[in-house]
C-alpha cells in the first residue's frame, strides 16, 4: 500500500482482509510486548514505553454505563487503525492540536497519527465495538449512538465506508428498544461465516425490509444487514457485553449481566454458550459459577483452541475447559494489603480479553497484583483467600492460551484510573491499548497507547485450520486424512493428536502430508484424533475437527484378485517405472505392495502404491531386477502375486563432456507467438534436447521449456512486449552446454 495513502481502497489481499479475530491472532500483544508466535518471551528485546501517538479525550454521556473510558475497541484495515469509544476529541499530544472526533476516529497504524480525511458523522452516543467485513469493504460499528448522519435505522448499529467514514447506503440493520425510554445499545460485534453477530441491550433489529424481534443478541447478513430468524436466543434480566464464537463456529459464547437464556437460569448466570445452528443452549456443559458471593457482570470473553477465558466484576478471571466449560483456573486482581478490610473491592474488574496467537491478554483496572489460587479451579471463599501466588500487574496481563498459566515475564508500566478496555495487535508488530489510561513509564498518554518492538520477526500468521478430518479403522491401524492447510509463507507439516478420553490429547506424530496411518492402536479401544498445521515460523493453526473411532477386528477374510498385466514402462540407470491392471475385492482394494528380487535372492517389499503404477528409485545402475505386485484390502487381506516383470537398469554413465554451444539463435514474432531457430549442437555421445530461457529485462531469465529439436515456438507471449531468449543443449548424461547468444524479439 502507498505509505502516503493508508486509506486507499484495499485489494483482496489476505494480509489486509482478515477478520477481527484473525487480525488479533497474527499480531503482537500485551505486557512488555512480544510476538504471539515463534518467539521466546525471555529472548526478545521488548519496548516498555509507548511510541509517540495521538490520543483522544472527552466523555460522551451514557445512559447505559458510568465508566470513564475513552476507547472501547479497535479494528485494523491495512495501514489504518480504527478506534471507537466515548471520546469527543483527538489530540496530538500534551497541550497539542485538537481535532473534533465524535466516538470514532482513524489513525495511521504505522505511527499513530490521526487520519483527518476519515471524519464520520456519528451522533448521540458512544461506539463500543468496531468490526470489518472480511473483504474490507465495510466498517461495522455498534454502540449507544442514535444515528449516523441522521439517517433512520442506524441507531446502535451501522455500516460505514472505511475510507471516508460515510454511511453505507446499501446496508441497514438498526437496533431498537421500543418498550422502554432507554436507548438501544450495541456492545459487541463478531464475524463468523456469512454472519455479523451482535450483542447488547436491544429487542429488535430493523433492516428496513425486514424487522425481527431479537432479545439482546442476534445475527445479521454481512451482505444486506437482514436479521436471521433461525438464530434468536432469548436473553433476559440484563444485557450482553461481549460475544465470541468458538473456533469451529458451532457455538457463540455470551457474557454480560443477564440472568436467564431461553428461560434457563442454570446456564444463564452472566455467561452462556448457545448453538449457532439454532440459538439453543449447548447441552451437557457445566453451569457457570459466580465470582465470590457476588455474581456481578461478566465483561469479556476470549477463546483459544482448548480454553475459554471469562473476565468480569469482583476482580475475577476464570479459565474454563473449551469443551465442558468446567473451571480450570481462577485469578483475582487485587492486593494483599486490602484483604483484611475489604477483599471484594481491593482490586479491579477484568474488562477486555483478546486472543493473540497462542496467548490471551487481559485488560483490567487492577494496578497492584494478580493472585492465582493455589487450589486451582476452587472459588475463593468470601472474605477469606486461599494461599496463592501474587504477581505484579499494571492493567494488562498475559496468559498461555493452551494451559491458562500467567506469563509473569510479560509486564506493562501503565497508569490511569479505569484501565484498559481495548486491546489490538497490529500487523506491523505493535500493540494498541485503549481505555482510561494516562501514562506509560511516566510519559503522556490520552486514552491510547501504542507499543512496538521492531526487532522481532514478522511472520506471525497461523496456517489455516485443517478441515474434514476422517478416520477409518483397518487391520493395520487407523487411517487418517484431512484437507491441506495454507499459510502466508508455507505449511511445513501437521501434528497428529490422539486421546482415549475424548479430549484433544498429546501429539503422537508430525507428518508432512495430510494423511497418517496410526499403527499403534489396540482393538476395541475408542480413539479421538485432531490435527494442527504448523509453519516454518513455529505458528500453529487452530486444531481441526475431532474424529472419534473405535478400532475393531475386521471380519472380512476375502483376498483381492491378483494384479494382472504387470509391465515395465521405462528403465533408467536409477529408476524403474511399473504399471499393472487393477485388482478387484468384495469390499475394496486399499493399495498395492511392490516386491523386487535379484537373481537367486528372496523378493522383498520396496514400496506401496494407492494407484496402479509405481516408480522404484532405489535401484542400482547396471543390475537385473524381477518385480511382482500384490493387492491388499482394508482388512489386510493380501492377494496372490501378479505375473513377473523383468527390468535391466542402464549402466552408470561415464560421460562428463558438455555438448557444444548452440549458435545463431534468432526469432520471428507473429501475432502472439515467437518462433525460435538455432544451429544444432554436437556431443561426444549425442544431444538429447535443448533448454529454452526467457526474460523481459534483457537478462538470461528463467527456464521456459525444452525442445528435442533446434527450433521452438513460444505461444505464451504478450503483444507489444520485448522478450529476450537464450538456449542450452543437454545430453542423456545430464551434461549441459554453455548458453547460446542472447536474442531479443519484439512481439
Amino acid at each position: 500500500m502507498d505509505s502516503a495513502s493508508p486509506l486507499a481502497p484495499l485489494t483482496a489481499s489476505p494480509a489486509e482482509h482478515r477478520l477481527r479475530r484473525l487480525l488479533s491472532a497474527v499480531a503482537l500483544a500485551a505486557g512488555t510486548l512480544l510476538f504471539a508466535f515463534g518467539v521466546d518471551p525471555a529472548g526478545a528485546e521488548l519496548a516498555s514505553d509507548a511510541e509517540p501517538t495521538w490520543g483522544v479525550s472527552g466523555q460522551l454521556d451514557s445512559a447505559s454505563n458510568n465508566f470513564a473510558a475513552e476507547v472501547w475497541d479497535f479494528a485494523q484495515r491495512g495501514d489504518v487503525m480504527y478506534a471507537g469509544g466515548k471520546f469527543t476529541t483527538a489530540v496530538s499530544g500534551p497541550g497539542g492540536r485538537t481535532v473534533p472526533r465524535n466516538a470514532l476516529a482513524a489513525f495511521d497504524s504505522r505511527n499513530g497519527t490521526l487520519i483527518e480525511s476519515f471524519d464520520p458523522d456519528v451522533r448521540g452516543g458512544a461506539v463500543y465495538a468496531v468490526e470489518l467485513s472480511p473483504d474490507g469493504s465495510r466498517l461495522f460499528i455498534a454502540g449507544e449512538f442514535t444515528s449516523v448522519e441522521g439517517v433512520d435505522n442506524t441507531a446502535g448499529l451501522a455500516a460505514l465506508d472505511p475510507v471516508t467514514g460515510a454511511l453505507d447506503p446499501t446496508w441497514r440493520a438498526g437496533l431498537e428498544r421500543p418498550w422502554t425510554d432507554a436507548p438501544p445499545v450495541g456492545r459487541a460485534l463478531d464475524v463468523s461465516g456469512p454472519w455479523l453477530y451482535v450483542g447488547g441491550n436491544f429487542t429488535h433489529i430493523d433492516a428496513g425490509t425486514v424487522r425481527r424481534q431479537l432479545s439482546r443478541v442476534g445475527r445479521v447478513s454481512l451482505a444486506t444487514g437482514e436479521p436471521d430468524a433461525a438464530f434468536a436466543p432469548q436473553v433476559a434480566g440484563g444485557g450482553v457485553w461481549d460475544i465470541e464464537p468458538s473456533v469451529d463456529g458451532s457455538r457463540l459464547y455470551l457474557a454480560g449481566f443477564f440472568s436467564t437464556v431461553n428461560g434457563d437460569a442454570t446456564y444463564g448466570d452472566r455467561f452462556a454458550a448457545v448453538q449457532t445452528s439454532n440459538g439453543q443452549l449447548v447441552p451437557g456443559v457445566a453451569p457457570f459459577e459466580p465470582n465470590l458471593d457476588r455474581t456481578g457482570r461478566q465483561y469479556a470473553i476470549a477463546v483459544t483452541n482448548d480454553l475459554v477465558f471469562v473476565g468480569g466484576e469482583e476482580h475475577m478471571l476464570q479459565v474454563l475447559d473449551g469443551q465442558t466449560l468446567e473451571r480450570r483456573q481462577l485469578y483475582f486482581g487485587g492486593s494483599p494489603s486490602f484483604l483484611a478490610a475489604s477483599p471484594l473491592y481491593g482490586g479491579g474488574d477484568f474488562q477486555v480479553l483478546e486472543t493473540v496467537g497462542d496467548r490471551v491478554y487481559a485488560g483490567c483496572h487492577c494496578w497492584n497484583y494478580l493472585l492465582e489460587s493455589s487450589q486451582g479451579p476452587t472459588l475463593f471463599p468470601t472474605n477469606v483467600f486461599s494461599p496463592g501466588t501474587w504477581t505484579p500487574i499494571r492493567s494488562v496481563a498475559a496468559f498461555d492460551g493452551a494451559s491458562g498459566d500467567r506469563l509473569d515475564d510479560v509486564q506493562f508500566d501503565l497508569s490511569g484510573a479505569g484501565g484498559a478496555w481495548a486491546l489490538r495487535g497490529a500487523t506491523d508488530g505493535c500493540l494498541w491499548v485503549g481505555g482510561d489510561i494516562t501514562q506509560s513509564g511516566g510519559k503522556w498518554l490520552s486514552g491510547i497507547g501504542r507499543f512496538c518492538d521492531e526487532s522481532v520477526a514478522t511472520d506471525t500468521e497461523r496456517p489455516t485450520t485443517p478441515k474434514g478430518l476422517k478416520a477409518t479403522a483397518t487391520a493395520e491401524g487407523i487411517e487418517l486424512s484431512w484437507t491441506t492447510s495454507s499459510d502466508n509463507i508455507g505449511v511445513t507439516g501437521y501434528e497428529v493428536r490422539r486421546s482415549t478420553d475424548g479430549t484433544v490429547g498429546p501429539v503422537i506424530a508430525t507428518v508432512a502430508l495430510p494423511s497418517y496411518l496410526d499403527a499403534s492402536t489396540v482393538a476395541t479401544e475408542i480413539y479421538t484424533y485432531a490435527i494442527t498445521a504448523i509453519d516454518n515460523g513455529g505458528n500453529r493453526s487452530w486444531r481441526s475437527n475431532f474424529a472419534t473411532i473405535q478400532e475393531t477386528t475386521s471380519v472380512d477374510t476375502e483376498r483381492p484378485s491378483p494384479p494382472q498385466g504387470l509391465v515395465v514402462d521405462s528403465v533408467a540407470a536409477a529408476e524403474v517405472v511399473l504399471s499393472w491392471k487393477p485388482s478387484t475385492d468384495n469390499v475394496g482394494v486399499s493399495r498395492y505392495i511392490v516386491f523386487r528380487s535379484e537373481a537367486g535372492a528372496t523378493a522383498v517389499e520396496v514400496g506401496r502404491s494407492s494407484t496402479t503404477a509405481f516408480s522404484d528409485a532405489t535401484v542400482v545402475a547396471g543390475k537385473n531386477y524381477t518385480y511382482t505386485v500384490k493387492a491388499i484390502d482394508a482388512a489386510a487381506n493380501t492377494s496372490w502375486r501378479s505375473n513377473t516383470a523383468v527390468a535391466s537398469t542402464k549402466a552408470a554413465s561415464t560421460d562428463a563432456e558438455r555438448p557444444s554451444t548452440p549458435k545463431g539463435l534468432n526469432g520471428l514474432a507473429t501475432g502472439g507467438t515467437v518462433v525460435l531457430t538455432w544451429t544444432s549442437a554436437t556431443d561426444n555421445v549425442g544431444v538429447t534436447g535443448y533448454e529454452i530461457y526467457r526474460s523481459t529485462d534483457g537478462t538470461v531469465g528463467s527456464f521456459l521449456a525444452t525442445s528435442p529439436t533446434s527450433s521452438f515456438t513460444d505461444v505464451g507471449v504478450e503483444v507489444g512486449v520485448a522478450y529476450t531468449y537464450t538456449v542450452k543443449a543437454f545430453d542423456e548424461a545430464g551434461n549441459v552446454s554453455w548458453r547460446s547468444n542472447l536474442t531479443t524479439i519484439n512481439s
